[in-house]
């Protein structure tokens, strides 16, 4: 599974077919386990090569379980590592 954030939903009709999507950001995740205080898995922000977010567009069909992005609350700013 892939964890992402969507940013938008959209559809469009094409000979009479209503075609529903989203627009999405993915998030990798941080580990490979959830974290053992909170039982969550932690993700950070996905980006591509050339450092630009990694957005998509995905049928919705495709999108399996919702779920909240819980932000890490803090007074110092999260290390990239």
């Amino acid at each position: 599974l892939v964890v992402t954030c969507v940013l938008s939903f959209f559809s469009f009709t094409y000979k009479a077919v209503l075609y529903p999507y989203a627009v999405v950001r993915r998030f990798d995740t941080i580990g490979d386990s959830p974290n053992e205080d909170t039982r969550m898995w932690m993700v950070w922000p996905a980006h591509n090569a050339n450092n630009t977010p990694h957005i998509s567009i995905i049928h919705i069909d495709s999108i399996y379980c919702v779920a909240h992005l819980i932000p890490v609350y803090g007074t110092q700013l999260i290390p990239p590592q």
